[in-house]
């Protein structure tokens, strides 16, 4: 059953600004790469290096995503050293990112659920052999 909307929340979204701030905030989260990359900082601190390893794309791919997410402010980083660590900076992100993951186990089990009611629609199913009566 989906919940009825909160009157202010809906006066909110219909408002045309409000959904563009929405929208455009929201994008940083649309790319897979900054996603993952998001995730990882919101389990700590984390080096370029670090990111590559975890979410498995090219240094320049992970570096070029979080200086967008940096430019953002959704990212910050300090010097370590030699190194530059990255947190994620705006608490706003930690709460998106908490959210974020409660969707994707509700969407991953929705399309477990689904899966499995489309394998059993689509397994052919089996005939009794009639017996001549003999």
């Amino acid at each position: 059953m989906v919940a009825e909307m909160d009157e202010r929340l809906h006066d909110l979204l219909v408002r045309s600004e409000a959904c563009h701030t929405v929208h455009d905030y929201l994008q940083h989260f649309a790319n897979p790469i900054r996603l993952r990359i998001l995730c990882e900082l919101s389990m700590g601190e984390r080096t370029v290096n670090e990111l590559v390893e975890a979410v498995g794309a090219r240094q320049t791919t992970v570096s070029q995503q979080l200086n967008l997410l940096r430019l953002a402010g959704l990212v910050g980083r300090t010097k370590d050293g030699a190194h530059r660590r990255y947190r994620l900076a705006d608490p706003l992100a930690v709460d998106t990112m908490e959210f974020l993951v409660g969707l994707a186990d509700k969407l991953v089990a929705r399309t477990t659920v689904a899966g499995n009611a489309d394998d059993r629609a689509t397994r052919p199913t089996r005939r009794r052999k009639r017996s001549n009566g003999g």
